[in-house]
C-alpha cells in the first residue's frame, strides 16, 4: 500500500517516549502526523485534515480537552473522530472526554494490543463512513438525473404550443409572400406573435438555467418566487392533467432566507414530481396540489400536499431510505425522496417528513428562518 492509499492519523501529546511507543504499535500502517501541543494540533488537524486525532488530555499551552472543543465547532474537522489518551480515569474526567464528543478513549499505561484494537476499529467505521457518503453523493447525482429527465419531459411539452403557434405564423407569413397578398398589418400581427412566444420560450430557457446552474452560492432568496419558478417548469403537465396549483401564501409579506436556492428547488421539484405522479396514477377526481409557506419565529414550513389518497402507514417511516419506492416498476427508482431528505438535512441545515392527511400525503419542510422578512 502506498503512502497516499494510507489513512492517515493526527498524533497530539508533548511526550515524545508516548509518541514514539504508539507509533511503533501502529508498525508503519498508517501515515503519522505529530504535534506537541493542543494549539499545534487544532492548526495542523486543519491543514492536513486526518482521518483520526489522537490527543493527549494532560498538555501544555492547550490541553485536549479545551482542544477538542475547539476541534468540533470548526465544520472543517468537527467530523474528524478523536481518541484521548489518559491516566486519569475517574468516572468525572471520563464523562468530561466524552461530552467533548471523543470516538474513544484509551487509558495510561497503553497496552499495544489494545491500543491497535481501538484503532483498527475506528478505521473500520471511517471506511463504513467514506463509503456510506459516497453512496449518499452516488444517489443524489442519480436523483438529480432522474430529475433533470422529468423536467426536460415538463419543459418539451410547455413548448410544444408555442412552437406551433411560431410555425404557423411563420407559415402564415411565407404564404402570403407566395400569394403576393403581404399586408403590413398582418405582417406586423404574426411577427408580434413569433416574437411574443420566442420571448416565453428564452424565459422558460432561463428558469430552466436557474435549476442546473448550481453554484453553491448562499444567497438571500425569496421562498415565493422560489416556489413560483419551480411550479412554472411543472405548468404545462399539470394543466394537461388537469391538477389544480393551490398556493397557499402571502405575496405581499416576502418570506426570505440565506440558502442556495437550487437545492431548494430540486427538492420542491422531486416532491410536486411525486405529488403530480400519484394522482395521474390513482385517477383522482379533481386532483389537486396545494403549496403552503408560512412563518413562525425562527422558523419557515413549506409543505406540498396533494388529494391522492395518501401514503399506506406501514411505509410512512420507510419513504426516505434508499431506493424506497411505492410506483410501479418502471415508474421510478425511489431516487428523489431520499435525496431530498439528504439534501434538506445535510445542506439545507432544515427537517423534512411526511405525513397523511383527510386528503392525501403531505409533506412539511422545515428551514430556518436566517434572515429578516
Amino acid at each position: 500500500m502506498s503512502d497516499k492509499e494510507k489513512n492517515t492519523i493526527l498524533m497530539v501529546d508533548d511526550n515524545d517516549t508516548s509518541i514514539k511507543f504508539m507509533s511503533a504499535c501502529l508498525d508503519n500502517a498508517y501515515e503519522v502526523f505529530v504535534a506537541k501541543n493542543g494549539k499545534e494540533g487544532i492548526e495542523l488537524a486543519k491543514d492536513i485534515l486526518p482521518d483520526l486525532i489522537i490527543m493527549d488530555v494532560s498538555m501544555p499551552i492547550m490541553n485536549g480537552i479545551e482542544s477538542g472543543r475547539i476541534l468540533k465547532k470548526d465544520k472543517t474537522t468537527s467530523e474528524i473522530p478523536i481518541i484521548y489518551i489518559t491516566a486519569n480515569t475517574e468516572a468525572q474526567r471520563i464523562v468530561e472526554i466524552l461530552r467533548v464528543g471523543a470516538a474513544d478513549y484509551i487509558s495510561k499505561p497503553i497496552s499495544t494490543e489494545s491500543f491497535r484494537n481501538r484503532i483498527e476499529i475506528q478505521m473500520k467505521i471511517i471506511t463504513m463512513t467514506k463509503e456510506a457518503k459516497q453512496k449518499d453523493i452516488l444517489l443524489q447525482e442519480q436523483s438529480k438525473l432522474v430529475s433533470m429527465g422529468e423536467m426536460i419531459s415538463n419543459i418539451a411539452h410547455q413548448w410544444r404550443q408555442p412552437l406551433s403557434i411560431i410555425s404557423v405564423n411563420a407559415s402564415n407569413i411565407q404564404l402570403d409572400i407566395e400569394l403576393d397578398s403581404l399586408e403590413i398589418d398582418e405582417l406586423e400581427k404574426n411577427t408580434n406573435m413569433i416574437l411574443a412566444q420566442t420571448r416565453y420560450l428564452s424565459k422558460t430557457i432561463d428558469m430552466f438555467r436557474i435549476y442546473v446552474e448550481k453554484d453553491n452560492i448562499s444567497r438571500s432568496i425569496s421562498l415565493q418566487e422560489c416556489i413560483d419558478t419551480t411550479l412554472s417548469l411543472l405548468q404545462a403537465t399539470l394543466e394537461t392533467h388537469n391538477i389544480k396549483i393551490i398556493k397557499n401564501f402571502d405575496y405581499e409579506k416576502p418570506i426570505k432566507s440565506q440558502l442556495v436556492a437550487e437545492e431548494l428547488a430540486q427538492v420542491l421539484m422531486n416532491l410536486l414530481n411525486n405529488a403530480k405522479d400519484i394522482l395521474i396514477l390513482n385517477n383522482i377526481t379533481d386532483p389537486f396540489i396545494e403549496v403552503s409557506l408560512k412563518k413562525n419565529n425562527d422558523m419557515i414550513f413549506l409543505t406540498v400536499e396533494d388529494n391522492g389518497g395518501g401514503i399506506p402507514n406501514n411505509l410512512l417511516s420507510k419513504i426516505f431510505e434508499p431506493y424506497f419506492t411505492t410506483k410501479f416498476k418502471g415508474q421510478g427508482i425511489g431516487l428523489s425522496l431520499h435525496a431530498s431528505y439528504n439534501i434538506v438535512r445535510e445542506l439545507l441545515n432544515g427537517n423534512i417528513y411526511a405525513q397523511n392527511t383527510q386528503n392525501g400525503a403531505k409533506f412539511t419542510i422545515e428551514l430556518p428562518c436566517n434572515e429578516e422578512s
